[in-house]
């Protein structure tokens, strides 16, 4: 079951932008992931977001900084548990923020969008009386889990594969 505490989209006083969630997004994607000894090397990084090489390097060293994200020279980078904590909980609004606009006949085409802007404005609490507003669905419209827990490393990872927010 989600837990409510303070809001891992805060960070220092300053909220993430969706840029960062985008590395964020593309690190896990690319195999990231803690303690399973994969990284995301900078080029496919680089590749699959559509930006140079030196662009990625900004954005990595910025996300490091915050302690997102963490570089082993020679091998890549690879996400903190912050930061996989900061992901699934952006993802996890997202999904809540769908199921809601669904509900209210928003199409889908168009939630998208808004969806992601509005899970980077709202905190956990606010998305989390929603979510009991509604009566605590335990999917999304795609089929990605709620009702998760998301207390380990393995429950985030788990929940973060299963997560159609980081298409």
């Amino acid at each position: 079951m989600y837990e409510v505490e303070g809001s891992t989209t805060a960070l220092e006083g300053s909220m993430l932008t969706q840029v960062e969630l985008r590395y964020l997004k593309a690190v896990f994607k690319l195999g990231g992931c803690p303690d399973r000894g994969s990284y995301a090397r900078f080029s496919d990084i680089a590749k699959l977001l559509g930006v140079s090489a030196p662009t990625v390097s900004i954005m990595v060293r910025r996300l490091e900084d915050r302690g997102l994200l963490r570089v082993e020279p020679r091998r890549g980078v690879v996400m903190t548990w912050r930061g996989l904590e900061v992901l699934a909980e952006y993802c996890w609004k997202i999904a809540v923020l769908e199921v809601a606009l669904s509900k209210l006949g928003v199409p889908e085409g168009y939630q998208r969008e808004l969806v992601e802007r509005m899970a980077l404005a709202l905190d956990r609490n606010a998305v989390l009386k929603l979510w009991d507003c509604m009566g605590r669905p335990k999917a999304c419209p795609h089929g990605s889990p709620l009702d998760v827990d998301l207390g380990s490393t393995e429950g985030v990872i788990g929940f973060l594969e299963k997560c159609c927010g980081l298409t």
